[in-house]
């Protein structure tokens, strides 16, 4: 019995199958491109006002220039291209390069994140880096504990997926 509007399938075909060229691309091109464009004006937005970044009497000021329309080009170009690498990846053998770019963004993420540190008096500068060393002590050890937590997790299931794994086989044999 087929629903109205389906079409009829092979009796040898498996029930449930799935057609592998229709939804399961589209749906990834579909995420591709939103994670492509929203990483693209995210990193754009960041590179803009990384270029917008002035130094002023006080401390610093955003003033918007002709830098900030390039940065924000460059940032979302740069955003664009790395997802596009990333769908290339996973159809060609560039594992090594999307690694290469992983931590070159990871290595720019940084500089952007201290980048502003640059407008900070000597006494200030002494201080932040004090705070910053002990958020990553922090940070470090709550990864850790999560870390542990989680190979406790997984060593106290596996005797019960061992378990369901074993009560399944038998099923099948008997």
């Amino acid at each position: 019995m087929t629903l109205p509007g389906t079409a009829k399938t092979d009796s040898g075909a498996a029930s449930g199958s799935v057609d592998k060229t229709g939804s399961g691309s589209k749906n990834e091109r579909d995420f591709l491109r939103i994670a492509s464009l929203s990483t693209a004006l995210a990193f754009g937005t960041v590179l803009g006002s990384m270029a917008s970044l002035h130094k002023d009497a006080s401390a610093f000021s955003f003033q918007f220039s002709g830098e900030t329309l390039v940065g924000f080009a460059i940032g979302g170009a740069v955003g664009f291209l790395y997802w596009k690498l990333v769908s290339l990846s996973a159809t060609l053998r560039t594992s090594l390069l999307l690694r290469v770019a992983s931590v070159l963004l990871l290595l720019g993420s940084v500089g952007v994140f201290l980048y502003p540190l640059r407008f900070l008096s000597s006494e200030k500068l002494a201080e932040v880096w004090q705070g910053l060393a002990a958020d990553a002590i922090v940070l470090s050890l709550l990864g850790v504990i999560l870390w542990r937590i989680k190979r406790f997790l997984d060593r106290d299931s596996a005797p019960a997926a061992i378990e369901v794994n074993k009560s399944a086989t038998n099923q099948k044999i008997n």
